[in-house]
């Protein structure tokens, strides 16, 4: 009988792990004038839930990154916009290489009611093809970016 406790109390905390998703700062990088965007996805272990990330986002208005260290470096002749998103994923991505990264991924980033998701796709023309088709489905915060990050893994 104590081994069935300890079996089912066991089973229901590994149920609870898979049900907990990843908190991301969402950063989408875009050229000014162009649809040229990259796309950032940045976590740390001291941001532990939705709340946390909003407080990081107010600081990062500021300049205060406290959480996600990141630094944009500005490309000589040309400006950029950032624009950041928290946002929920079942989702593990690699560290983020920053500006110096090979952008090797492109993705369809979308953000709907606080919930990322981001789709692979081998080409950016490939992205803006199914970004225009489905516009209407997608939230005001869904872009085709390339990344250096690569999806790891998406949890079950």
């Amino acid at each position: 009988m104590r081994w069935c406790l300890v079996g089912f109390f066991s089973s229901c905390l590994s149920v609870a792990a898979a049900a907990e998703q990843q908190v991301y700062v969402v950063g989408k990088f875009q050229l000014q004038g162009t649809s040229y965007a990259q796309a950032a996805f940045l976590s740390s272990k001291k941001m532990k839930d939705y709340a946390a990330c909003e407080e990081e986002l107010e600081k990062g208005r500021r300049g205060q990154w406290d959480k996600v260290y990141h630094v944009l470096r500005p490309v000589r002749g040309a400006s950029y916009t950032a624009d950041y998103r928290c946002a929920m994923s079942d989702y593990q991505f690699s560290h983020w290489r920053g500006t110096g990264g090979r952008m090797r991924y492109v993705y369809l980033v979308d953000v709907t009611d606080n919930q990322l998701v981001a789709t692979e796709y081998s080409s950016l023309g490939k992205c803006a093809k199914a970004l225009r088709e489905a516009k209407a489905k997608l939230s005001s915060f869904a872009f085709c970016g390339q990344s250096s990050q690569q999806v790891l893994t998406a949890k079950k």
